[in-house]
């Protein structure tokens, strides 16, 4: 990934993707200085640093905040598709579009967001993936959708999965151990888990791998292993540069993941 810094606005890059002129995008860092916030922090619970965090980073991207579209995000699979100015796609944690200049944003703090791209039909997407999302496969609902709604073909796609916290950092209790070995056919590697002893009281744990599982999703709908990029940042490791749910708690921020056609 690159590290960019434009108008005292901190974003990372990914590598694959900054090299097609048909597409702008970042991951926000949390450091920022200014009159309106001391970090871009884009949770809505504080609603004018909110504000004033995506004009700054809309700013940075030469991007219209006027046109910005977003998700209410709430851990399912459902993808909006983005067409109109402005809007706020209520319990949407996926967003795909082939409209120029139309901003899309999702926010994390610990769950992986996810881009994804086709520079042939000129098509974006995003996908806001923790446990639940993934469980829930919404990397190939993402895919599916801008393939049904935009003739977008997977072998074509080129994707990214932004900083999220890494397997080591990540422990989950025996409901997530049961779901995910349960609905992902790949869950022998990308979790570790912990069964007890026969004859002991089952709470299995295990360590989730968040970017390979969406990874796998990915390669499993088309889009080939080597049009993936997974940043290798830990946002429970890196909290000088990203949220953490897991290590902050509750009242911790957001960072976002801003992209749009051009």
């Amino acid at each position: 990934m690159l590290k960019h810094d434009i108008n005292s606005v901190c974003f990372f890059a990914f590598d694959q993707l900054e090299q097609f002129s048909g597409l702008i995008h970042g991951i926000s860092c949390r450091s920022f200085l200014s009159e309106q916030a001391d970090e871009l922090n884009f949770d809505s619970r504080w609603p004018e640093t909110a504000m004033a965090s995506r004009g700054a980073f809309c700013e940075a991207l030469e991007l219209d905040m006027r046109r910005l579209n977003r998700g209410s995000q709430c851990h399912g699979n459902r993808v909006g598709i983005a067409h109109r100015d402005g809007e706020i796609h209520e319990q949407t944690d996926g967003l795909c579009t082939d409209v120029p200049g139309l901003p899309l944003m999702l926010l994390g703090a610990d769950c992986p967001l996810i881009i994804v791209f086709d520079p042939q039909t000129l098509a974006l997407g995003l996908a806001h993936a923790g446990w639940r999302g993934t469980v829930n496969r919404i990397a190939g609902e993402l895919v599916r959708t801008m393939s049904r709604e935009f003739g977008a073909r997977p072998g074509d796609m080129v994707a990214g999965i932004a900083p999220g916290i890494c397997q080591q950092c990540y422990e989950v209790g025996p409901e997530v151990v049961a779901e995910v070995e349960q609905a992902l056919p790949y869950a022998q590697e990308t979790l570790v888990s912990s069964h007890p002893p026969r004859g002991a009281k089952p709470h299995p744990t295990g360590l989730l791998d968040l970017a390979q599982a969406n990874r796998l999703e990915l390669m499993g709908v088309g889009v080939p292993n080597e049009q993936i990029e997974l940043s290798g940042l830990c946002t429970y490791e890196r909290t000088d540069w990203f949220y953490s749910h897991r290590r902050e708690g509750a009242q911790t921020g957001r960072h976002a993941l801003l992209a749009a056609l051009i």
